[in-house]
């Protein structure tokens, strides 16, 4: 049995004002009334999809709470059937899929046979491979029957069903409905305005000015004999929730519907992402090619040097004190450093400790350059007729010069100016442009070989340099005097360097006349002169006083220098001819405006597909309208949503892939971005399939739960 009372519905104006509705089981009701007196407004209320939650409402002696969706949503969808106008079938499903799908969503599975047996029941036997779309008007308000039928509801509602309909298909709809009454015990509530249907209700209902009255009743309003089940224990308990093949089952059916304009919406999709995910990708390769190659033209050599006389300069000096061996240690321990080389130097004038232990200085240093076919001669600097005359174009004068070591990490082979051929080339040094000017050397000579005595450290002297702070006080520093011993040298010249390569590594005071001896080398001609030498007394063992240290990348090079400074306060730090707070913001600027493009062309594709979603969505609010008409609750909406948008997220990501890689093999191709190209790493799978859920899940997400917050009758009713 059933009872609604204490309705009242307004709109601009006053539809139903408290009306009550009495129906008993086995009977069917009409609902009369002129176009917009409430017929439907009343039906809705019926079928528990009314916006208005101020009724009361008792189904087979039980209360159902109307401001509950749940519990409305529970007895929607195991108690109550719904035939529309519209009748609303599937047309991607056969007639047989309809009733099996209507079957499921009522949380049971078809018995045998049951498919084959609702259709004798409406008059469509072996129809069920059909299409709906073949059927004719009468056909398929059958077919939306037993759809309805198909959950075996205790009440039936039926809103102009036989609007459209002749008087034959008319006929059979209603003795069909009288069936469903009369010999099944149901209750069928009809809402109309065709008065041949009249002759077949049991009771009238007419709507006028608000008001609902009975004014026709051929049989009391009494329960069927034999017991009524409850909300909670009714047909086996099918409140259960609807199965997760539900939700898949209806995806891959709503996905057959317009497949075509679908496909091609989310092949657009896929190019979005496929374009976004390449233009982050390149982003972050520009970013990385430019970092590699600023380290590469940067200089991450830093000059260390133990500076124990204020206001020196910072270059090499012969005053420096020698570096303790426990802190040399700490160098190569240090975060962010690869490599630290102990420097030393073969200066043109200095000390020399000779076998006996005498000190003398050293005289004026005489070069002897041989070249192929040509008679050696000799070169002296300084000049012995004290001429400091200035090459122009390179402004250095002759009165010193310096050997110095050079590693790797320096690449001086790609700083030359011209090379030299030369068959000794292994061991080959370097002459800086203005040392290769004053000893002749010029472009296309060859097989050059270099001679002169060259002074080597092999001890210190351990003393004190007196000065005057400003106080005019007199301060003693301590220093170490590098002593050293002459030895013939004889090098093959490879190149020399270009004319602005001058003080790259010239960390001295020696000037820019320099010869560039490979470290190993140098180290070499240090072990031949400490052979039989004998240290005297008031000499100590070789140390070093500098240090040629590597910082790992561009943007470590102050930390390092930081680092090293704890070390010790007497240490000075040089990083010469470059601006590292404008190196790393170029970089960061470079990398952030890539990433920039990349977002903005992903914010796109979120708008775009966001619009594109929300209309889709919002097409199928009627749809969505009549799911909730059959009981599935707000969750169950969004889950059946977002079950579709998984799968086509699922579409998307595989198109995805797919235009991502052939994408990227005609840019490849076409030697598109060659400059630096497009590398594609394994972290873009999680990228695009984080980007093809969330350019979906999103927008259908949003529209769902905005459609939700409707009650299926607004829907309905436009």
């Amino acid at each position: 049995m059933l009872e609604l009372s204490r309705l009242s519905v307004s709109f601009d104006r006053v539809v139903l004002q408290d009306v009550c509705f009495t129906l008993g089981d086995g009977q069917v009701a009409a609902i009369i009334g002129e176009s917009g007196s409430g017929k439907t407004t009343l039906l809705y209320a019926l079928g528990l999809i009314s916006s208005n939650k101020a009724y009361q409402y008792r189904l087979n002696g039980v209360e159902v709470d109307t401001a509950n969706d749940r519990q409305k949503a529970f007895v929607r969808k195991t108690q109550i059937g719904y035939v529309f106008q519209d009748n609303n079938l599937n047309d991607a499903l056969t007639v047989g899929e309809n009733i099996a799908f209507a079957i499921r969503a009522s949380c049971r599975e078809a018995e045998e046979g049951e498919v084959e047996q609702l259709l004798d029941y409406v008059r469509l036997p072996g129809r069920a491979n059909a299409w709906p779309g073949s059927l004719s008007g009468g056909e398929r308000q059958r077919l939306a029957i037993a759809c309805a039928l198909a959950k075996k509801p205790d009440l039936l509602l039926a809103d102009e069903p036989t609007s459209a309909l002749d008087g034959t298909n008319a006929g059979m709809i209603m003795d069909i409905l009288e069936r469903v009454a009369h010999q099944e015990g149901k209750m069928v509530v009809i809402a109309t305005h065709n008065p041949d249907i009249y002759a077949h209700a049991d009771c009238i209902y007419k709507i006028e000015q608000g008001c609902g009255q009975m004014i026709s009743n051929q049989q009391d309003a009494e329960d069927t004999p034999g017991e009524k089940p409850g909300l909670q224990d009714k047909k086996g308990g099918r409140g259960k929730g609807l199965k997760g093949s539900f939700f898949a089952r209806y995806a891959w059916v709503a996905g057959r519907r317009n497949r075509l304009g679908k496909q091609l919406m989310l092949v657009l999709c896929a190019l979005a992402i496929a374009m976004g995910t390449l233009s982050f990708f390149y982003g972050n390769n520009v970013g990385d090619e430019q970092a590699k190659f600023v380290n590469e033209i940067s200089n991450r050599e830093i000059f260390l040097v133990n500076r124990t006389v204020p206001n020196a300069a910072n270059d090499y000096s012969q005053y420096d004190l020698h570096i303790a061996s426990d802190q040399a240690d700490q160098f190569g321990g240090l975060l962010g450093i690869t490599a630290a080389y102990p420097y030393y130097i073969l200066p043109g004038w200095g000390a020399v400790i000779d076998e006996k232990g005498k000190v003398a200085m050293s005289e004026d240093t005489v070069f002897s350059i041989a070249k192929q076919g040509v008679t050696p001669y000799q070169v002296a600097i300084p000049d012995p007729e004290g001429n400091l005359t200035i090459n122009p174009d390179i402004g250095s004068a002759n009165d010193q010069f310096v050997a110095l070591p050079w590693v790797p990490q320096q690449k001086l082979d790609a700083k030359l100016k011209y090379s030299l051929e030369n068959q000794h080339k292994p061991g080959g040094v370097y002459l800086s442009a203005p040392m290769a000017y004053w000893l002749g050397i010029e472009e296309g000579d060859r097989d050059v070989m270099l001679t002169w005595d060259a002074l080597v450290p092999v001890c210190v002297f351990h003393s004190k340099l007196e000065r005057r702070n400003d106080k005019e006080q007199v301060i003693q520093y301590p220093i170490d005097l590098y002593y050293h011993k002459k030895i013939t040298v004889t090098l093959p010249i490879s190149g020399v360097l270009r004319n602005d390569v001058r003080n790259d590594t010239c960390y001295t005071e020696y000037g820019e006349n320099c010869i560039y001896i490979p470290y190993d080398q140098l180290q070499g001609y240090m072990t031949l002169a400490a052979r039989d030498f004998t240290i005297p007394k008031q000499c100590k063992p070789l140390g070093t006083s500098a240090y040629l240290i590597y910082a790992q990348d561009l943007a470590s090079v102050n930390d390092v220098m930081e680092k090293l400074q704890r070390i010790d306060q007497n240490y000075v730090l040089t990083n010469k001819y470059q601006d590292l707070q404008r190196m790393e913001m170029s970089i960061r600027n470079t990398r952030q405006a890539m990433m920039i493009v990349s977002g903005v062309i992903l914010i796109v594709l979120f708008v775009m597909m966001t619009i594109i979603f929300c209309n889709y969505v919002s097409h199928r609010k009627f749809e969505i309208a009549l799911l909730k008409a059959n009981g599935l609750t707000k969750g169950e909406i969004c889950r059946v949503m977002l079950t579709e948008a998984a799968l086509q997220a699922g579409f998307t990501c595989v198109y995805a892939f797919v235009l991502t890689g052939i994408l990227w093999l005609v840019s490849r191709r076409i030697g598109l971005f060659a400059e630096v190209g497009i590398t594609l790493t394994p972290v873009a799978i999680p990228i695009i399939m984080g980007i093809c859920a969330l350019a979906i899940a999103l927008p259908t997400l949003f529209t769902v739960f905005k459609v939700n917050a409707y009650e299926p009758d607004r829907i309905l009713r436009n």
